[in-house]
């Protein structure tokens, strides 16, 4: 019974992360994007509506109940394979109050963690009448160099405007990226600090490496 249930959930979450055609565009939702980062060259970052869609336009309780969009640069190996091991954790069977500190450590998933480079934008759209309405912001996950910040695995974080200005940038000590960003990250620490709870455009592995 329990089995499923947890595979309920499963096609249950599925379900929730299907492609949402953008409201606002008459054309296909590809064509419609235009880029919303001035500047920023030296991250690829004024042309990253060339990259890969991870995701269509996903209805996002984790933010506000905004449409968020994802596109990635590379690492997309590493985001797959967590997204996958995030998906069979609904599978698990076994109650975790009649497993023993062993046993419960030996059942962790093991995450990848993402190469340096790796760039993760995401696209927030304000909700019109339960469909994808105005872009709201761009935030925007960047892997730097090992020791860049160890407490947040070296992820640099952005945020843009609906106008491409950049509101902020910097690392989890600086306080408006501990608010806005970090706080809510920490909490998937063991999946490097990106959610990857979300995917639903077919991609090339082999593009992004």
């Amino acid at each position: 019974m329990r089995h499923t249930f947890k595979l309920s959930l499963l096609v249950l979450s599925i379900g929730l992360y299907q492609p949402v055609a953008q409201a606002s565009c008459a054309a296909a939702a590809q064509e419609c994007r235009v880029n919303a980062i001035k500047g920023h060259e030296e991250l690829g970052l004024n042309n990253y509506v060339s990259w890969p869609w991870l995701t269509g336009y996903e209805a996002s309780g984790l933010h506000w109940n905004q449409f968020i969009s994802l596109s990635m640069n590379k690492g997309i190996k590493e985001y797959k394979h967590n997204y996958a091991l995030y998906l069979q954790s609904f599978l698990n069977d076994e109650d975790e109050d009649d497993e023993d500190e062993e046993e419960a450590e030996a059942a962790k998933p093991n995450y990848k963690t993402y190469p340096v480079g790796t760039t993760i934008v995401k696209e927030n759209y304000l909700s019109d009448q339960g469909k994808p309405g105005n872009l709201s912001s761009v935030t925007v996950m960047h892997k730097r160099e090992k020791g860049f910040d160890s407490g947040s695995g070296d992820w640099e974080y952005f945020q843009f405007g609906a106008d491409g200005q950049l509101f902020f940038r910097g690392g989890s000590k600086k306080l408006v990226v501990k608010h806005s960003c970090h706080s809510c990250h920490m909490n998937v620490a063991d999946r490097d600090f990106v959610f990857a709870t979300m995917l639903s455009v077919q991609t090339n592995d082999g593009d992004l490496e």
